[in-house]
């Protein structure tokens, strides 16, 4: 694919959408992606792009964009267009998944793996955490709760089907 396409699959995946964006606005990210620009800082279909010193391009869900509280008390939840979270043993009534940005920071040094810590703070304010009435449980990668799945799980994934048809 030429890299504005995947580009734009990128940005499709993380926004939670079905269809890529298209025409101008994707034409000028790419062009200023391809060119090398210092200082890409621009917002697309429900993402944030922006360019770190190093020029790694960092992709992330916009904030104004994700999902609010969603109950889990059956146990099964879609949250945010882009996981899949599920309890063990049913749901619980005061269970809610929301944006881990939405926790204080120290209860998320708690909850969340170090891996996750490590991630860049915006990209970790737009992923998912499990809340009981309120309070911050668990958090991404669900240590502290073994009963929890989630899976990033778009409607559109980056990469599509593995086979073609047969």
């Amino acid at each position: 694919l030429p890299g504005r396409d995947v580009l734009g699959r990128v940005v499709t995946s993380i926004g939670g959408r079905v269809y890529p964006p298209r025409g101008a606005r994707l034409d000028a990210l790419w062009g200023a992606v391809a060119d090398g620009q210092p200082d890409i800082h621009r917002t697309l279909a429900g993402c944030v792009i922006a360019s770190r010193a190093d020029g790694v391009l960092i992709v992330r869900r916009e904030h104004a964009a994700v999902a609010g509280p969603t109950g889990v008390a059956d146990g099964n939840v879609a949250w945010d267009s882009r996981y899949e979270i599920s309890i063990a043993d049913g749901g619980c009534a005061e269970l809610t998944v929301d944006a881990l940005g939405r926790a204080p920071a120290h209860k998320v040094r708690e909850v969340a793996l170090p891996r996750i810590l490590a991630l860049p703070a915006d990209v970790r304010w737009a992923l998912p955490g499990l809340f009981a009435r309120g309070d911050l449980v668990a958090g991404p990668g669900f240590a502290s709760n073994s009963r929890c799945f989630v899976r990033f799980a778009p409607r559109m994934p980056i990469a599509g089907a593995i086979f073609g048809g047969f």
